[in-house]
């Protein structure tokens, strides 16, 4: 049953003084019925470097990314902020936005800036609800990018993307184990 699920990719940045940061999601839904004061909720994982920025600053873009955005996963969703400077020698592929002056892919399908409102806790992660405002909606029919979509990414790329997950699973086992 979980396997049929095909969910969006998502790309978050934020940043706090000079330091900035981004990370793929899949979770993401709406919050709120209320389209004039939209909001949504993010579940995001407590280790992450984007993940501190964000309630640091209580700020962030959401960016639903196209299937020409393939690439940037392995960089933003395989690799840590604190290793390297994900958006070093992508300068022209972002713009930024507009109040909050964060980065976005220029070819997401649509950009919101996001204020947190409110932070819970499980555990292993946060749910995070925001409120949110559009500021770029897409004006072509380009198609979003989905989980079944990571299957084109290079071998390379793969293996990074396992390593990865498998260290977070052990770690977020290790934080949920039952007492």
């Amino acid at each position: 049953m979980l396997d049929s699920l095909n969910q969006n990719l998502f790309m978050v940045t934020a940043s706090s003084g000079k330091q900035r940061s981004g990370m793929i999601i899949t979770w993401v839904t709406l919050a709120s019925l209320d389209t004039e004061r939209p909001r949504v909720i993010l579940v995001l994982s407590p280790r992450n470097l984007t993940t501190g920025l964000l309630l640091k600053s209580r700020r962030f873009t959401l960016s639903l990314l196209s299937k020409a955005d393939l690439d940037l996963v392995d960089r933003f969703g395989g690799s840590s902020g604190r290793d390297l400077d994900k958006f070093g020698g992508l300068a022209r592929r972002f713009s930024k936005t507009r109040r909050y002056r964060l980065p976005s892919p220029r070819t997401a399908l649509s950009v919101a800036e996001g204020q947190v409102t409110a932070v819970a806790s499980t555990g292993d992660r946060l749910i995070v609800v925001a409120s949110i405002r559009i500021i770029r909606k897409a004006k072509r029919k380009a198609k979003p990018l989905v989980m079944a979509d990571l299957r084109r990414l290079g071998p390379a790329e793969r293996a990074r993307a396992r390593a990865k997950l498998l260290n977070d699973l052990r770690l977020d086992r290790r934080q949920t184990r039952p007492t």
